[in-house]
């Protein structure tokens, strides 16, 4: 529908929608090669990246569901979440190349793995650039029914064992489709991915901005960093935190960036810090939802700056 619009910021990549098309019937033409099929679970342990967005795409075209695992867990961790959702195959970046092995001898599913990056990568695995440049792709996306699972993420476990929540197409089409309409997103917005994309507070977004043909902006989460790349690629929305939604209003070149695009900034789990809510330039969207609900249950906005109007209905 947009082919020539900016689709995807990562870093110095930049990618439109034509070729994240092509990039993702590739990526879902080797998964197929490799030997997985509808409902088989594949895991990634990744930073923010384009290949994060490109596997959530993937996956769905090939009905594979995907597992997105936190990158902060622990070899121990990451077996558990693994072993338990029976995981055949895993995306895996070089920064977490050292966990993965210190977990590998003890994975009792795990058949396939995909790497990229820099350092040693795990022996027997497949590069994941020279994986979609040999692909066949895969153009017409398998058949699914609604309520099939899509992904699967895992609780902290704060209260005993992870537990997977299991996610079905349903509930991603309502979650972006509500997200979109209730943030009142539209074409001309650029959503900042800080926030991680393991975690659902990010998630509806994946699927909610190529709806729009609105780009998103893959970045790892540093105060300044996000400062810089907000001036840089003009982005309008971000879903934080408070906590680092602090760190950035706190930091003391917050006052060096031009960030007067940012219009809209997500949060939940706590009070937004004071110093923002006095700013009366942004607007406050506070959410509150189940735990690893798809979507947000409740939006709370700010009072400094109305709701999206609302369309009137045509008139007979």
């Amino acid at each position: 529908m947009f082919p020539d619009r900016l689709a995807v910021w990562d870093g110095e990549t930049r990618i439109t929608f034509s070729e994240l098309g092509r990039r993702v019937d590739a990526l879902a033409g080797a998964l197929r090669r490799l030997g997985l099929n509808k409902g088989d679970r594949v895991a990634i342990l990744d930073g923010n990246s384009h290949r994060y967005l490109e596997s959530y795409y993937a996956a769905a075209q090939t009905g594979i569901v995907l597992l997105p695992l936190n990158a902060r867990l622990a070899p121990a961790e990451l077996v558990y979440i693994l072993n338990d959702a029976g995981a055949r195959a895993l995306l895996v970046s070089g920064a977490f190349f050292g966990a993965f092995e210190a977990a590998r001898a003890s994975l009792r599913t795990l058949e396939i793995v995909v790497a990229h990056g820099e350092g040693n990568r795990p022996t027997s695995a497949f590069e994941y650039e020279k994986l979609l440049a040999d692909a066949e792709p895969l153009t017409q996306p398998v058949p699914v029914e609604p309520d099939d699972i899509c992904q699967i993420y895992y609780t902290s476990g704060t209260t005993g064992e992870p537990k997977g929540v299991c996610l079905t197409y349903r509930n991603m089409t309502a979650s972006m489709l509500d997200a979109a309409v209730g943030l009142g997103l539209t074409f001309r917005d650029t959503w900042m991915h800080a926030a991680p994309l393991f975690h659902l507070v990010d998630a509806w977004a994946v699927w909610a901005l190529p709806l729009l043909g609105a780009p998103q902006v893959t970045m790892h989460f540093e105060p300044e960093r996000l400062l810089a790349l907000i001036e840089r690629t003009r982005s309008t929305a971000v879903a934080l935190p408070p906590t680092l939604i602090n760190m950035v209003v706190n930091h003391p070149k917050v006052g060096s960036y031009d960030v007067r695009t940012l219009r809209l900034i997500m949060f939940g789990g706590s009070p937004a810090p004071l110093l923002m809510c006095s700013n009366p330039s942004r607007r406050l969207i506070q959410t509150f939802q189940t735990a690893l609900n798809s979507k947000p249950s409740t939006m709370l906005f700010s009072p400094h700056i109305p709701p999206p109007p609302r369309s009137k209905p045509a008139s007979k």
